[in-house]
């Protein structure tokens, strides 16, 4: 085993046990549609994720949410997590990059923005004044959102169409069909999901474009 392999491996069990105390609780390399690879499974039970592709190269498996889906989902799951690393150079890299400050500014600033534009409105101003600071702070928001909407649905759009690509058009389908039918997510999860996460349709679409 190569040093490098080695520490990503070894960086891979550090970050699960951030994700949920157990650690990564098995190893395997898993198989689909002619891709192998190593995955390392965690029993994420606060963890919204049903997998990652991590910033080590490796990927994570969430027992939680795959533990009663069926092996349609879990490869779906994979072959998306392998689709990240076949994104070009500068889109991995702008992703490892951006992604985390950018999701850490939104978080903060946004909070702060709400707040401050309350305490305005609290004030009592004018409405010309009131309209003037609500464009103000809405264009603020926009600024620290958009980009960070922009490279995280162009990250995982690649992956999805990566998948896409892998699999067929009809077993992509089939593959939503049944992540469909076996979601079950919270209200904010599906705004963060709609927000950030293309839909398969668009997928479709962009794929027969570039036929």
């Amino acid at each position: 085993m190569q040093a490098t392999e080695w520490l990503s491996i070894v960086f891979t069990r550090i970050y699960a046990r951030l994700i949920d105390r157990g650690g990564v609780t098995n190893e395997e390399f898993y198989q689909a549609h002619g891709e192998k690879k190593r995955v390392f499974w965690v029993n994420g039970k606060n963890w919204p994720m049903a997998g990652q592709y991590t910033l080590f190269g490796t990927i994570l498996l969430n027992e939680t949410k795959l533990d009663n889906v069926s092996e349609n989902i879990v490869d779906y799951v994979f072959l998306h997590e392998i689709g990240h690393s076949k994104a070009p150079t500068l889109l991995g890299v702008t992703s490892v990059l951006l992604r985390v400050p950018l999701l850490l500014f939104a978080v903060i600033g946004i909070p702060v923005l709400i707040g401050q534009w309350l305490i305005f409105l609290f004030s009592i101003p004018g409405l010309n004044s009131l309209m003037i600071k609500s464009l103000a702070y809405f264009i603020l928001v926009l600024i620290l959102v958009g980009p960070l909407v922009i490279i995280w649905r162009l990250d995982e759009g690649h992956a999805e169409f990566w998948v896409i690509s892998k699999v067929g058009e009809d077993i992509y389908r089939n593959f939503h069909e049944e992540i469909k039918e076996n979601r079950n997510k919270g209200y904010i999860m599906k705004i963060f999901h709609k927000v950030f996460y293309p839909k398969p349709n668009q997928i479709i679409w962009f794929k027969h474009i570039m036929k």
